[in-house]
């Protein structure tokens, strides 16, 4: 946020273009490395609490442990992949 913060308050908007460009976006500095783990496990967080909960009221619903325990894996692991492609996108890594 402070870099997003010192950005902003230098008049600069801070877009996916100010992200993810080229030649000196955010994620090519070396300093701002630090930021990667940051932008990867930031919507694995979400998603995985989210599907924590739903779990809860599954399992509060009478639904067997064994179908909620399945779609509380399947939305982590959307999330994951999902945060991957983020990741490989803001990386700027091209798949064709």
């Amino acid at each position: 946020m402070t870099a997003v913060f010192a950005t902003r308050h230098a008049g600069t908007d801070t877009n996916w273009i100010w992200l993810t460009r080229p030649n000196d976006s955010m994620l090519v500095s070396l300093s701002n490395l630090r930021l990667i783990a940051h932008y990867w496990l930031g919507p694995i967080s979400i998603i995985t609490h989210v599907a924590c909960g739903l779990r809860m009221v599954l399992l509060q619903r009478d639904i067997s442990p064994a179908t909620t325990n399945l779609i509380a894996l399947a939305l982590i692991t959307a999330g994951i992949v999902t945060s991957s492609i983020i990741l490989a996108a803001l990386l700027n890594v091209h798949i064709a």
